[in-house]
């Protein structure tokens, strides 16, 4: 599906009693310069008017449409599930003929080139190979509840690698864009267990297609407390909440850690499809878990890697102590 020589992108909106923030960033989406456009919003189980402000506007774009450009809105009301699992549903009901799919939260503002930077960008990569499941994700504008400038998001050092992929999620769900091979990819392997969406997407392109990060921000990521997940701008604030972050996501001693759980699901969902170099990164690191042995074995060669040095170390230290 088509509007002129542009092909069809599906926003995918997650909403939540968004009420208060839903209007700005609707009109941004509306306002972008890419051509053709439909949203697909599903509401997690509101109970304020975020489903009557989406209706409103679904309707609006019915009767004004805009010259030269197609906007549309559909609205799914669902239950109250978590934004995470909210976000994977829409996936498996977005648009089967769209040419490419984003990833949008209710309260952020995107500045008008965010979907033609990022189609443009996967697109001259899937002209070496049409096939390839290709994502986009780029760094972030921080503002605070008024939208004012906090500051910018942290460029990863490392860049994006399935090695980084099975320990750290470095894409921001809300500059994601992906391309249809990559939605294909994720309905044909639906997970039960993975701890987010764009982690998900993000594991899964980096193991079969490209991941694509942009050092540009074309996003207003607006941080507050209502948050699902959010970054701080002040660096002490910021420090505390990866620590406290990564020990409840490594877990502790006899309990199930959650990061391994999810590269578990990954491994028995797609390993006849891994080829060699990722499927021995993911026994490597399973195995290790094994012995004293194994442990300090990966704690000096693994290949799995964190893109902050600090967080890297604590890992592999955490490892060896078996407190992980």
């Amino acid at each position: 599906m088509t509007a002129g020589n542009e092909a069809l992108v599906n926003i995918l909106l997650s909403t939540y009693n968004g009420t208060k923030y839903l209007v700005p960033q609707l009109d941004s989406l509306i306002a972008q310069d890419y051509a053709a456009i439909h949203i697909t919003a599903r509401d997690d189980g509101s109970t304020d008017q975020s489903c009557k402000l989406l209706e409103d506007y679904s309707l609006k774009l019915k009767m004004q449409p805009m010259v030269g450009r197609k906007r549309s809105l559909q609205l799914i009301k669902g239950e109250n599930i978590g934004a995470a699992q909210s976000f994977m549903q829409l996936i498996h009901d977005a648009l089967p003929d769209a040419g490419y799919y984003a990833f949008c939260d209710q309260d952020d503002v995107w500045l008008p080139d965010k979907m033609s930077v990022a189609i443009r960008v996967i697109q001259e990569r899937e002209r070496q190979n049409a096939d390839c499941p290709i994502m986009y994700c780029s760094r972030v504008t921080l503002a605070d509840e008024d939208l004012h400038y906090l500051g910018e998001s942290k460029i990863p050092q490392r860049g994006p690698a399935f090695a980084n992929a099975l320990l750290e999620n470095i894409a921001y769900g809300c500059t994601v864009v992906f391309n249809q091979a990559a939605k294909k990819r994720i309905v044909d392997q639906r997970p039960t267990f993975f701890l987010w969406h764009d982690w998900w997407l993000y594991l899964v392109v980096s193991a079969f297609g490209q991941v694509i990060y942009d050092p540009v921000s074309r996003i207003f990521y607006r941080q507050h407390g209502a948050n699902s997940v959010g970054s701080e701008a002040n660096p002490w604030t910021n420090w505390r909440r990866r620590i406290r972050q990564f020990l409840h996501r490594m877990g502790r001693r006899g309990q199930k850690n959650e990061v391994i759980r999810q590269v578990e699901e990954f491994y028995q969902l797609h390993y006849a499809d891994l080829i060699e170099k990722n499927a021995g990164e993911i026994s490597f690191l399973l195995q290790s878990r094994c012995s004293l042995a194994q442990r300090l074995r990966y704690a000096y060669n693994g290949t799995a890697f964190r893109q902050d040095r600090f967080d890297d170390g604590l890992f592999r230290l955490l490892l060896f102590l078996n407190l992980i």
